[in-house]
């Protein structure tokens, strides 16, 4: 269907709405388990972008009312609305993720926020740190290893499986003997409990 749009007016509707997609984007790489839905997700989006160009309009003046107008002939200030928004959602993402926000309102109000990652599973294996763990099966078995680089939690919630890349011979106790040199891959009806601790 024809809109009657020029290819100039399509990069003009570019420009207005590419802060707002690329936050999104860039900072939901760090935040598993709560996308925002549809609804949420758009008016983010443009809220976003409405609060983008009005702070570089205040910073650029009408400058940045042309570039708008004529994204492509302004290459400096195209690469500044996609690097900056694109920075700001990954300090975003990271900052949240970790809980740093929380943290910090609670710290100052004493109030405390939901959190922006939806799931223990999805927050504690976000953090990609090199780990020992047990996990303890429906049917009794217990697999222990190293959750390393090399090893896989899905964020995906229907899908909790577990790819644990070192896997250890356990004693009676529980406890860590040989390597067996092999993987593991577990599904996520299997599992009852983790157990954690630090590789340290």
């Amino acid at each position: 269907m024809d809109l009657g749009l020029s290819s100039a007016d399509a990069l003009s509707a570019a420009a207005l709405t590419a802060p707002g997609a690329i936050f999104l984007y860039t900072r939901e790489q760090f935040l598993t388990g709560r996308t925002p839905g549809a609804k949420d997700g758009l008016t983010t989006f443009f809220l976003v972008s409405v609060i983008f160009h009005s702070l570089s309009a205040l910073l650029f003046g009408n400058y940045y009312i042309g570039f708008l107008s004529d994204p492509i002939n302004n290459r400096v200030l195209l690469l500044f609305s996609i690097l900056v928004p694109a920075f700001i959602g990954i300090y975003s993402g990271i900052m949240g993720g970790q809980g740093y926000f929380s943290d910090l309102l609670h710290f100052l109000f004493g109030a405390n926020s939901v959190h922006p990652i939806g799931s223990a599973w999805d927050w504690h294996f976000s953090r990609g740190k090199e780990e020992w763990i047990i996990v303890s099966l429906k049917d009794g078995t217990q697999w222990g290893g190293l959750f390393g680089r090399r090893s896989f939690a899905s964020s995906e919630v229907e899908e909790r499986d577990l790819l644990i890349e070192k896997v250890y011979v356990l004693d009676c106790n529980g406890g860590f003997l040989e390597e067996k040199k092999s993987s593991v891959l577990i599904c996520k009806d299997e599992i009852v409990s983790i157990e954690i601790w630090s590789r340290e």
